[in-house]
């Protein structure tokens, strides 16, 4: 009976190892996950500012462009509104007249 309890007993301690093994291994791998995601957490940021960034300088150029189009198109406008004083100006002498 000695014999089997001892038997028992290695083998226990065996296990027990083993699982300690399995563990200590398994600490470390979650460890490198942790620091493999803290890399990946910090491209992204990194990406996502640089999109950010990006997306600002495309609505700037946007807003720059439509500018100069404002611009053309001012100038076209207040040609338009320069020919119409004109008209009101010559309707308003007619009917003085």
């Amino acid at each position: 009976m000695a014999v089997k309890n001892l038997e028992s007993i290695l083998s226990l301690e065996r296990k027990v190892g083993r699982l300690i093994t399995e563990y200590s291994q398994a600490r470390q791998r979650i460890s490198q996950l942790e620091q493999e995601l803290s890399r990946t957490q910090t491209t992204l940021h990194q990406a996502n500012a640089r999109i950010a960034d990006l997306n600002s300088r495309l609505n700037n150029m946007r807003t720059a462009g439509s500018l100069a189009a404002s611009a053309e198109q001012k100038e076209e406008t207040r040609l338009r509104i320069d020919r119409m004083v004109k008209d009101i100006d010559r309707c308003i002498k007619l009917m003085s007249l």
